[in-house]
């Protein structure tokens, strides 16, 4: 919980009891699971607010892209 609360909020999430992730680097997400790459971080209690957080990013990425190709 200490080396967290130095992480950039906007940035990593904990996406698990015993994972924080940066966001940036997630490939993929289920309803009880984050992907990176080839690696599946899975939780037997899944942290609703990173999925928030992960839609959320996912959903600012967009509308930055789509700004981008204007």
């Amino acid at each position: 919980k200490d080396f967290e609360k130095q992480l950039d909020d906007s940035t990593f999430l904990r996406c698990h009891q015993s994972f924080i992730v940066n966001i940036g680097t997630v490939t993929g997400a289920e309803n009880d699971s984050f992907h990176i790459g080839e690696h599946v971080y899975r939780s037997l209690d899944p942290i609703t607010d990173a999925h928030e957080k992960y839609d959320e990013y996912l959903r600012l990425q967009q509308e930055y892209d789509e700004e981008e190709e204007d």
